[in-house]
C-alpha cells in the first residue's frame, strides 16, 4: 500500500458485530472470558483494547515496522525503554530535553547504576564522540523542550564500513539494532575490492573480486535486490557480473561489466527512474535524457507516498537550490552528456566551489563556477565507468552556507 492508503486502511478492520468499518472507540475495562485465560485476544484494558491494537497496527504499517506500542504519556513509553537496560548500561541524551524526560534518567534511574551523558544532539560529532563501549542508548527528542531546538535523527543513525588492504570489509556503529562501538570484521566477506552504504547508513553493498554484489541492513523498499522486502541481518549474494555498486537510501545502483546501468528500490525518492513504482530485484535502466529523477528532482509533495508521475522540471523543493545528477553518458550525443549542478532558475548563489573525486581519492575535477561541467575527462582521458563522488559548497543568501555531496555513476 502506498503511504496515504496506509494512513486510511492500515490496522482497521471492520467491526464484527455491526459492520461498522472504522473501529469503534472500545471504553470497556473487561471482556467476558468463555474460561480462565480462555478469551477472544482480549482480557484486561489495560493490557490490551481494539481501538488502540488499531492504531498501533497502523502506526507501525506507516513507519514500515512490524509492531508499535502506545503509551498513555511520553513519560510512561521512556520509563519502559529505559527498564530494559541494566545498573552499568549508559545512555546519551539531549542536553535540552523535556525536564521530566531527564528528572527520570537524573533522579530515577541513575541511582540504580545507569548512566547519562547530556549533549547537544544538533552536532552529529559530539554525539559520536560520546558514545563509549557502555552506550546501550541514544535518547533523541525532536523539536526539543523548551529550545525548540531540531536534531537530525538520521545523521545520528548511522551505521559504518571500512575496507583493509586485505579486502576485508569491518563494521560499526548501527549494526541492525544494536550499537557496536569497536569495529567487527564481517566474516562472510572477503577478497571486497569496493564497498558502499547509504549516507544513512541504513543499507550496505560490497563487490568481490569476482565480480559478485552483496548487499545487507534495511530493505524495507526492496533496496538490496534480493526479490524481497525483508531485513538482510548478513551480506547475501544479489547480482553477479558486476563492476561497480552505490547504495541509496531507498535505492541501489549497480553497473555490470557490459557498461549497463540497473537498479533496485523505491521510484519515488529523488533520483531513481525505474519501469516500474518500485522495485525489490534490479531493473535496467536506460537513461537517455536529464529528467525524471536519473538527473533532476521528482515533483512530489506531502511524503513519498504521494509520488506524482507529473515532473516539472523547473521544481527544487525548499530550502535546496540546487541538485547534482546521480548518472550521466559522456557519449557526445548532445544529451546528458556532462555533469553539473542543476540550478533553480532565480537562485542567489555565492562563494561555490565543487570537488569529484574517485573511490581512491584522487581528484577528477573541481571548480568554482557552478555553471561549469565536468565531461567525464581526466588528464584528456576518459575516466573509468564507475561511481565517484562529490562534494559542493555555497552561499545561500537567506540560509548561510550549505553543502551538498553524494555519489554519482558514470556510464557510456
Amino acid at each position: 500500500m502506498k503511504f496515504a492508503t496506509k494512513l486510511i486502511h492500515a490496522g482497521v478492520h471492520p467491526d464484527p458485530s455491526t459492520g461498522a468499518i472504522m473501529t469503534p472507540i472500545f471504553q470497556t475495562s473487561t471482556y467476558v472470558q468463555d474460561g480462565p485465560g480462555n478469551h477472544k485476544g482480549y482480557e484486561y484494558a489495560r493490557t490490551q483494547n481494539p481501538t488502540r491494537t488499531a492504531l498501533q497496527e497502523n502506526l507501525a504499517a506507516l513507519e514500515n515496522g512490524t509492531d508499535a506500542i502506545c503509551f498513555g504519556s511520553g513519560l510512561a513509553a521512556m520509563d519502559a525503554i529505559i527498564k530494559l537496560l541494566k545498573s552499568g548500561d549508559g545512555v546519551v541524551a539531549s542536553n535540552d530535553m523535556y525536564g521530566g524526560s531527564f528528572r527520570l534518567l537524573e533522579k530515577i534511574f541513575k541511582p540504580f547504576g545507569i548512566s547519562n551523558k547530556l549533549v547537544p544532539m544538533q552536532d552529529p560529532d559530539i554525539v559520536e564522540a560520546a558514545l563509549d563501549e557502555n552506550t546501550k542508548l541514544i535518547w533523541v527528542e525532536t523539536p526539543t523542550n523548551p529550545l525548540l531546538n531540531i536534531v537530525d535523527i538520521k545523521a545520528n543513525s548511522n551505521g559504518f564500513l571500512a575496507l583493509d588492504k586485505q579486502g576485508s570489509v569491518w563494521q560499526w556503529g548501527l549494526v541492525n539494532t544494536t550499537i557496536d562501538i569497536i569495529p567487527k570484521k564481517i566474516p562472510q566477506l572477503n577478497n571486497i575490492v569496493a564497498i558502499s552504504g547509504c549516507n544513512d547508513g541504513f543499507h550496505f553493498m560490497a563487490l568481490d573480486d569476482q565480480k559478485n554484489c552483496y548487499a545487507w541492513g534495511d530493505n524495507s523498499q526492496g533496496q538490496c535486490g534480493d526479490g524481497t522486502k525483508n531485513m538482510i541481518q548478513t551480506p547475501k549474494l544479489v547480482a553477479s557480473d558486476v563492476i561497480d555498486i552505490m547504495a541509496g537510501e531507498w535505492f541501489s545502483y549497480i553497473v555490470k561489466t557490459n557498461a549497463t546501468l540497473w537498479a533496485t528500490g523505491f521510484n519515488g525518492y529523488i533520483w531513481l527512474d525505474l519501469p516500474q513504482k518500485e522495485s525489490s530485484s534490479f531493473v535496467q535502466l536506460h537513461p537517455t535524457h536529464p529528467t525524471i529523477g536519473l538527473c533532476e528532482p521528482v515533483d512530489y509533495s506531502g511524503s513519498l507516498g504521494d509520488y506524482n508521475d507529473h515532473i516539472d522540471s523547473t521544481y527544487i523543493p525548499i530550502p535546496h537550490v540546487l541538485y547534482f545528477p546521480n548518472a550521466f553518458i559522456p557519449n557526445n550525443d548532445q544529451v546528458n552528456n556532462v555533469f553539473r549542478a542543476i540550478v533553480k532558475p532565480e537562485a542567489s548563489i555565492e562563494n561555490f566551489s565543487i570537488i569529484i573525486v574517485n573511490r581512491w581519492g584522487e581528484v577528477m575535477f573541481k571548480s568554482t563556477d557552478v555553471h561549469q561541467a565536468w565531461n567525464g575527462q581526466y588528464h584528456q582521458q576518459e575516466a573509468e565507468i564507475g561511481t565517484y563522488f562529490y562534494r559542493a559548497t555555497y552561499k545561500q543568501a537567506n540560509r548561510g552556507m550549505q553543502t551538498i555531496s553524494g555519489d554519482l555513476t558514470l556510464i557510456r
